[in-house]
């Protein structure tokens, strides 16, 4: 048996390499130590300048609100629009809060009153986002207004009460969402990159063409370079469900033997896909452009970042002939809602066969020379 014996190679290799052994542990620490509080889409310190035209104690009650507001910062008051606009082109502002003339005294006579919001959509996303949460809190003061000072009850404001309830990420924590994503990240990046680079560096050194001319079989050969990062993987996966339980108090909702299960199912599909790229590559070089180009698919169309569902019809596609598409919506189920393996099954059976797809090319590509 030739395979003990390469195993035992690869590990000293491994460890013989300083390089990489800090890239794992600095990697690991910096993708889930740092990347959630980093990579974080809720709003917060949204700069508000406003143009307050009215002197009443209503409009500066409103102000002081929008102060109070954890979302939003008052970062102008002005009395006219220019230096307010000068405000939103020079980037100091993203939005604008226009308080008219006869704001307060419309409020208290009339019972009604107008403001304008206008926003910087250069980010669109976070000008409507941003647009809504000032829009509610304004009508929250409204109806403030209206039941201290005019006398309605909360019954006349709305006859229909909404009480909101969220399961699962109770918190409404951002970060709880994509910790998950940032383990399916490691994975891919040690157990996917690192195979293929490991491979091709030793295509470079001329170490593989040195095992090329022993009777050492294809499949032997391709094991050997898998099983390490195999084993590589599962601690990293160990150590960052650790470490996430340790730093931000989240746990696995789901039975932890079926995160380790699917999550090892998606290594060795990743170590072969590995395998396959470092055979199409006769240089660290070319394996790097190789890596760029579908590392950038593999992690912007998978539902990372955003839903598969919110993308055109053909990223779907592209997203459901992408591993990680199936990873990180089993990922989550089981680390956030607590799902069983039925709620998983379909995720895993087609790991699985991206296993065997990824393997049957993995050996199909790789060319042994005498």
């Amino acid at each position: 048996m030739t395979l003990p014996f390469l195993l035992e190679k690869e590990f000293k290799q491994i460890a013989r390499n300083p390089t990489m052994v800090g890239i794992f542990i600095f990697f690991t620490l910096l993708v889930v130590g740092v990347f959630p509080w980093a990579v974080n889409f809720e709003l917060k310190n949204v700069a508000v300048t406003v143009i307050c035209e009215d002197t009443g104690t209503e409009a500066r009650e409103l102000i002081q609100k929008v102060q109070a507001s954890p979302t939003f910062t008052i970062s102008g008051l002005h009395r006219t629009y220019p230096p307010a606009l000068g405000d939103i082109n020079a980037g100091r502002a993203s939005l604008i809060l226009h308080i008219p003339v006869d704001f307060s005294s419309r409020l208290t006579t009339e019972r009604h009153a107008d403001v304008m919001l206008l926003a910087n959509s250069v980010d669109a996303s976070q000008a409507s986002l941003a647009q809504g949460y000032l829009q509610e809190l304004i009508l929250q003061y409204a109806d403030d207004i209206r039941t201290q000072k005019l006398g309605y009850s909360a019954k006349d404001l709305s006859p229909i009460d909404v009480v909101p309830a969220y399961r699962f990420n109770t918190e409404m924590d951002y970060k709880n969402y994509m910790l998950p994503a940032f383990v399916v990240m490691l994975l891919t990046m040690f157990c996917g990159i690192f195979t293929a680079m490991s491979i091709v560096s030793e295509r470079e050194a001329g170490t593989l063409q040195q095992i090329n001319v022993t009777p050492i079989k294809s499949f032997t050969y391709i094991l050997s370079k898998v099983i390490p990062f195999w084993i590589i993987g599962l601690l990293v996966l160990a150590f960052s469900v650790l470490f996430i339980r340790l730093v931000y108090g989240l746990s696995v909702a789901g039975p932890i033997w079926l995160l380790f299960l699917v999550s090892f199912a998606f290594i060795i599909a990743m170590t072969l896909f590995g395998v396959f790229l470092s055979n199409l590559a006769e240089t660290l070089q070319q394996a790097m452009f190789l890596i760029l180009f579908f590392i950038l698919i593999l992690f912007l169309v998978s539902g990372l970042f955003t839903p598969v569902t919110n993308m055109p019809a053909w990223a779907q596609v592209i997203a459901y002939i992408n591993p990680l598409t199936y990873f990180i919506h089993s990922i989550r189920l089981i680390y956030l809602r607590g799902a069983g393996f039925a709620d998983v099954a379909t995720d895993f059976y087609v790991l699985v066969g991206f296993e065997l797809l990824l393997g049957l090319l993995a050996w199909l590509t790789y060319k042994k020379r005498y």
